[in-house]
């Protein structure tokens, strides 16, 4: 079938809507011969008024053309070969057009995962493997033109979430794109269609058998996407947080939140991380406290079931990290974030009482001040502050601090050495 081909005309993207480095990769492929589209989430927000976070690029060059072209150029990934080209601290991700294996060319395996997705193809060939209609049209640096081979414009133009193809069939393929669906309606204020709904209704469970590794990036991605607290209502209102994060889901069910979301502290969490990531001035989020703003309220939850004080601001810090390894380990090695991070979110945590105990401008603050992981303890107060009132003053102080002192993140523990045997 032939694709719709959006001229420049009817639709309001141009080219100075596009970052530089993409284009700087759009015209070299093109010049050198080869045809090179921006494509998916990029041209979807673009469409939206929204100012895409990432331009990606996809070419019929293969990698290693790529990476000749390219000096800047790194290939990456085995189950998906991509190359990122390096503008600095800023990367292009460029892939080249891919086709659905055929059934001769899976890799064993009794089910329809995907597990490897390296088959070169035409673009039409790799619009019908993307996942939902609106993250599968193409912009062609050489007519300004949009090219939609699945409805994608369409889809957009009404609100709606929709799988390419067969939605069971597509959910049971990548059980993540069924995570990636609820973020979109979330973030989008889109619309499921029904045959999806369906699907993940049917297949949810399959999430539990995803790559832990990207089902970890997509929670990250989620709670940086300024609607953390909407998708995570949508998950569990979707069964799926069941068997994503099953502590959270328990939590939410203890506390009855579904109730009335807004009053619940696990939503306030989210709803103040999401209010912190609008305001332009905000450094960003790293990825302790993004994980604090999921635990914080269930490590308050475990304190008051056993007697402790209300939240652990209050706690002493031996407390506190009795209950991080209770509560929060289980989640952070179920999840195999990495050592660094699950370090840094237990110093972010256990110092809270001692930053709500010391005065900013003592010594004692001084010290505090020059701790590793500081930073990162001072963001997750500022985020508590937007919870919990009585911290605001107290979070400005530290925040203060915080701008005149370096940097200094936090280094992993040293891995246990196993001893040696001895006779």
């Amino acid at each position: 079938m032939d694709p719709v081909v959006i001229p420049r005309s009817d639709h309001p993207i141009s080219r100075r809507d596009v970052d530089e480095h993409a284009l700087k990769v759009l015209y070299r492929l093109y010049r050198a011969g080869h045809v090179a589209y921006l494509v998916g989430g990029c041209i979807r927000d673009l469409l939206l008024g929204f100012r895409p976070k990432d331009f990606d690029v996809a070419t019929d060059a293969h990698p290693q053309r790529i990476r000749k072209l390219f000096k800047n150029c790194v290939l990456v990934g085995r189950r998906f070969r991509l190359a990122h080209v390096r503008f600095g601290s800023h990367v292009i991700e460029v892939s080249t057009f891919r086709r659905m294996p055929e059934p001769g060319e899976l890799e064993p395996g009794d089910d329809l995962l995907i597990r490897s997705d390296n088959t070169f193809g035409t673009p039409e060939d790799d619009a019908l493997r993307r996942d939902f209609t609106m993250n599968a049209l193409y912009y062609d640096i050489g007519t300004y033109s949009l090219i939609d081979h699945v409805g994608g414009m369409r889809d957009i133009e009404d609100g709606l979430v929709r799988s390419i193809g067969d939605p069971g069939v597509r959910y049971q393929e990548d059980p993540v794109r069924m995570l990636r669906a609820c973020k979109f309606a979330a973030r989008l204020d889109f619309d499921i269609v029904d045959a999806d709904r369906a699907a993940i209704e049917e297949h949810r469970e399959l999430i539990g058998r995803a790559s832990i590794a990207r089902l970890l990036e997509e929670i990250f991605k989620l709670l940086r996407s300024g609607h953390a607290a909407a998708c995570i209502k949508m998950l569990a209102e979707a069964r799926m947080l069941e068997h994503m994060l099953p502590e959270v889901d328990e939590h939410l069910v203890h506390v009855n939140a579904a109730a009335d979301p807004e009053a619940a502290e696990f939503y306030r969490f989210l709803f103040a991380l999401d209010d912190a990531l609008d305001h332009a001035d905000h450094p960003g989020a790293s990825r302790p406290m993004l994980l604090a703003a999921l635990v914080l309220p269930l490590l308050s939850e475990h304190l008051r079931k056993n007697g402790g004080p209300e939240d652990p601001w209050e706690a002493a810090p031996q407390e506190i990290d009795d209950a991080f390894t209770e509560v929060v380990r289980p989640i952070i090695q179920r999840l195999t974030v990495s050592r660094r991070d699950a370090e840094g979110l237990r110093q972010a945590v256990i110092v809270q009482p001692r930053l709500t105990d010391t005065d900013p401008t003592s010594k004692a603050g001084q010290a505090l001040a020059r701790r590793q992981g500081f930073h990162d303890a001072v963001a997750v107060l500022d985020l508590a502050s937007r919870v919990h009132d009585d911290l605001g003053e107290l979070a400005d102080a530290w925040s203060d601090v915080a701008t005149r002192i370096p940097e200094r993140p936090v280094e992993p523990p040293p891995r246990r050495r196993a001893g040696r045997n001895r006779r």
